[in-house]
């Protein structure tokens, strides 16, 4: 897991360095199901979330809580987005 060190400069304009830290501690909790951890409907929305924050980050921690939380990988619907934005 990759939860260290400093964002660059770009990462930081762009999402914030905390969005970062808050994904790490989510992480931290991977004993347990995202639902368990976050409830519902907010497991949908941090799938989403880490998506688009994975697309545009030189940060591979949204793409690690993407692939420890949901087998079937990113969200479609927000690739869908992305790929007719």
């Amino acid at each position: 897991m990759v939860c260290y060190g400093t964002c660059d400069f770009s990462f930081r304009r762009l999402l914030g360095c905390a969005r970062s830290k808050r994904t790490c501690l989510v992480l931290a909790a991977r004993a347990k199901t995202i639902t368990e951890i976050l409830g519902s409907p907010d497991d949908m929305k941090f799938r989403s979330s880490m998506t688009l924050f994975d697309a545009v980050a030189r940060t591979t921690v949204f793409s690690q809580a993407i692939h420890t939380f949901y087998v079937d990988g990113k969200d479609r619907a927000t690739l869908a987005i992305l790929a007719n934005g």
